[in-house]
């Protein structure tokens, strides 16, 4: 499995973090923490297992710490669906 998809809402996810981060941290900084979230995304696409159950959450989801973030995502036998991308403040249970 090498492939990743993105919902719209963790697309969405993506973009208000990039916002986020140029607008706090400057666009060096929020091209390199997008960087390390698509290199995540990569790695959870090779090896899905890696991530945490949540299915206390969801069920057959799980999640993958990045910085401040959680990835939250599906897989299947070909690829793995990036369902959202939260803040570690957020309340994953209204969210997702």
């Amino acid at each position: 499995m090498n492939e990743y998809h993105l919902t719209r809402t963790a697309a969405a996810d993506l973009r208000a973090i990039a916002d986020y981060g140029l607008e706090n941290f400057g666009f060096a900084k929020a091209r390199q923490y997008r960087h390390g979230l698509e290199e995540c995304f990569r790695l959870l696409a090779r090896t899905p297992v890696i991530g945490l159950s949540a299915e206390e959450l969801v069920p057959g989801i799980r999640r993958y710490k990045y910085e401040s973030h959680w990835i939250f995502y599906l897989a299947s036998d070909k690829t793995i669906t990036i369902v959202r991308v939260l803040h570690t403040r957020m309340d994953f249970v209204k969210h997702l």
